[in-house]
């Protein structure tokens, strides 16, 4: 399944004084980041833990609060693209590829093994493909330094979340474990509206991609383009011999993890990281908001 995301106004403000975006006539150094953001895309990506995510029920209330102590996603590969639709300008696609596997921790931005810098041509990129999968066995040998717990969850999940879900009035449920566990292969398009967006790759230095996905997103379920239907995420609570708990995956709440997925996807943006301070200020990311 492929999944398209628009990336709202992507980066008007990087095409660089006297650059054509899509002249291909050098090269430049690219380094891509992923991190989370709490309450925004411009939080810090550094924080090791994301101490609170709002959930939202399907009337726009406060519906509670997940706590993350976990929250993986296993890269396959990345991909950024240049095209154009100018009859006279270069006709071909070109394709730049960080070919993984990466496990990437959403909370600290560490990925195993390290993402590489890569040199590319220059010019205007206006795609970014994103594909998720889980591990094979054979991935784990060119990540040595992967906690074993972590590698255990990533050989069965793509994408693998873990905490605590406190309900709003702090006493019906009170950090009752959370999980959310999903595997399958997917593919993310992080793209602008037309070919004049993306962001400039140019030769006068590094130029630091960061890939954010905002958490507070993820369990809005007041979103009538996500969750036409209404859906509650406390349905998806069971009781078990140790208590209440909240667990989420696409076999037994397929129609609650649609909506959860739908709303990733949404969440997702990137921008260049201009003052290299590991998180996406206003003007260098892509949302006006």
């Amino acid at each position: 399944m492929k999944n398209t995301m628009s990336a709202l106004a992507l980066l008007p403000a990087l095409a660089l004084i006297g650059c054509n975006p899509n002249t291909l006539d050098g090269t430049g150094e690219v380094t891509l980041q992923f991190g989370a953001s709490e309450t925004s895309a411009r939080t810090a990506l550094r924080a090791t833990t994301v101490s609170s995510i709002p959930v939202t029920d399907s009337s726009g209330q406060a519906a509670g609060s997940i706590g993350l102590n976990e929250a993986w996603v296993v890269v396959k590969e990345i991909e950024l693209e240049h095209e154009t639709d100018d009859d006279d300008a270069l006709e071909e696609e070109l394709e730049i590829e960080f070919v993984g596997p990466f496990a990437v921790d959403l909370l600290s931005g560490e990925t195993y093994p390290s993402l590489p810098s890569v040199s590319i041509d220059t010019g205007l990129y206006n795609d970014i493909e994103i594909d998720i999968e889980k591990l094979a066995d054979s991935d784990l040998v060119g990540m040595p330094d992967l906690p074993q717990a972590i590698a255990d969850q990533l050989l069965n999940y793509s994408l693998y979340l873990e905490g605590t879900y406190t309900s709003q009035d702090g006493s019906t449920y009170v950090a009752i474990p959370f999980s959310l566990s999903y595997d399958q292969t997917d593919e993310f398009e992080l793209s602008g509206t037309d070919f004049s967006q993306g962001f400039v790759v140019d030769d006068t230095g590094i130029n630091d991609i960061i890939v954010a996905f905002r958490l507070h997103e993820w369990f809005r379920f007041d979103n009538l383009e996500t969750n036409s239907d209404g859906l509650e995420l406390v349905n998806a609570i069971t009781s078990t011999e140790g208590g209440n708990a909240l667990v989420l995956d696409g076999n037994t709440n397929s129609d609650l993890m649609d909506v959860i997925e739908d709303n990733i996807e949404e969440s997702a943006e990137y921008g260049e990281d201009d003052d290299d301070d590991g998180e996406l200020d206003e003007d260098e990311d892509d949302d006006d908001d």
